[in-house]
């Protein structure tokens, strides 16, 4: 995952608009899963996207990788682990910015708080 880091106010105006953007996308895939797959095949694909996000932080358990495992060679066509792929693609971009964004915003209220105390 890229760290990303945002130090004026265009780049977070910036992040902002792509974080805004990653949700929108995110939540239009979300509805179009529920659409296109039944219930076990939304669950294999959101366990897929979970064991990646654990990977990712760190905190991966044998038992989800048995988990993982056992959905991929159920999915013997691919078609739920590339929809899985791109689900993940947008949680990676939501983690990525979210995070320096909210940074962002908290440290520009402690500004905003210390300028009026001075006066």
């Amino acid at each position: 995952m890229k760290m990303i880091i945002i130090s004026s106010q265009e780049e977070y105006d910036s992040a902002k608009s792509r974080l805004e953007e990653a949700i929108n996308e995110s939540g239009k895939w979300e509805y179009d899963l529920e659409k296109k797959y039944n219930e076990d095949q939304q669950m294999d694909i959101m366990s897929m996207i979970a064991y990646w996000e654990n990977q990712l932080r760190g905190f991966g358990k044998q038992n989800d990788e048995r988990l993982y495992e056992s959905i991929r060679k159920e999915d013997s066509s691919g078609q739920l682990l590339e929809e899985a792929k791109k689900g993940f693609g947008y949680t990676t971009l939501c983690l990525e910015l979210g995070s320096p964004v909210r940074k962002w915003k908290i440290a520009n209220k402690k500004n905003r708080r210390l300028k009026c105390k001075k006066v």
